[in-house]
């Protein structure tokens, strides 16, 4: 004859399974929380420096379920000129939601106190101070040619009080600076033209 489970056994078997899965759902709610914030700065800082060649640097990073938050990010030489961009803060939020149907939206993200130099050369050239992108290792193949299938994205993208900044070069008390600049970027995905509004200068003296 099958054998029943005694009540009290019963009933601390559904405490056990309860507590577990409460401590679990915890878990995966503080997920975010309980990451090694410096560790993931520090291979951010360094995957842009493979990419670019540019001394990367950030002094805080934040994450959560919907939104992530960086500030103090510094972009430039290896060597100590001044940054070519400095950038105050930037914070994305983004849609689950939308992620779990396919679609990555990042509605808005917010970008503040971003400061860009540029360098005017002998002959007029602008350029921007960072490092040429290092050359692919020896022997890698090259990239096969192809369609490019490109993810579902949608993005808002704000921008508030920031600069840009041109230099003579050679003779940096010679520049000058245009601020604040401020205003949106809009991209209905990575396929389609992006819309933009922009303004420069005292409010009622930029353009668009």
């Amino acid at each position: 004859a099958e054998e029943s489970v005694p009540a009290p056994r019963r009933r601390r078997w559904l405490r056990w399974i309860g507590a577990g899965a409460g401590c679990l759902a915890l878990l995966v709610a503080l997920a975010p929380y309980l990451l090694p914030t410096g560790w993931l700065r520090g291979r951010i800082c360094e995957a842009i420096r493979e990419a670019t060649g540019a001394k990367t640097e950030i002094d805080s990073l934040s994450l959560g379920w919907t939104s992530a938050s960086v500030r103090g990010i510094r972009l430039g030489n290896p060597d100590d000129s001044p940054r070519a961009i400095e950038i105050g803060s930037v914070r994305v939020d983004f849609s689950l939601a939308s992620l779990l149907g396919g679609t990555i939206v990042v509605e808005p993200v917010r970008i503040e106190g971003v400061t860009a130099r540029l360098v005017r050369r002998a002959d007029g050239a602008l350029v921007l101070p960072m490092p040429l992108p290092p050359p692919p290792p020896p022997g890698e193949p090259a990239p096969a040619a192809g369609p490019v299938l490109l993810p579902s994205v949608r993005a808002e993208i704000r921008i508030e009080d920031c600069a840009l900044r041109i230099d003579a070069e050679g003779d940096p008390s010679g520049g000058a600076e245009i601020s604040p600049v401020s205003g949106s970027l809009t991209i209905p995905s990575l396929d389609a033209p992006i819309a933009f509004d922009l303004r420069a200068g005292p409010e009622g003296h930029g353009g668009r």
